[in-house]
């Protein structure tokens, strides 16, 4: 049998803890989060935003995203957290187009 007990949900992000009688000794910490939404802001974002400032918004980061870089240690991990903004796989999340 399979329990899930709801954490937390805000907006199109959900968390939840899961566990299976059939591996009682495992607990799995998820969340799950509907992206489309956090990707269409952040394209409105990079063509209506004036980019003129020192100070700018790069992107919206999905919250799966941040809870894991927080786990393995890349949020506070400058370069790490570059290396990410950079990566053109994320390009989708990004609302500054410039490299980081």
């Amino acid at each position: 049998m399979i329990y899930r007990e709801i954490l937390d949900h805000r907006g199109e992000a959900v968390s939840y803890v899961h566990l299976d009688t059939a591996d009682p000794d495992r607990i799995h910490h998820v969340i799950t989060e509907d992206v489309a939404p956090l990707i269409s802001h952040a394209r409105f974002l990079s063509e209506h935003l004036e980019n003129g400032s020192e100070w700018k918004p790069v992107a919206h980061l999905p919250a799966a995203v941040v809870n894991q870089m927080m786990v393995e240690g890349s949020w506070e991990d400058e370069g790490r957290m570059k290396k990410w903004l950079n990566d053109h796989a994320n390009q989708c999340f990004r609302i500054w187009p410039g490299r980081v």
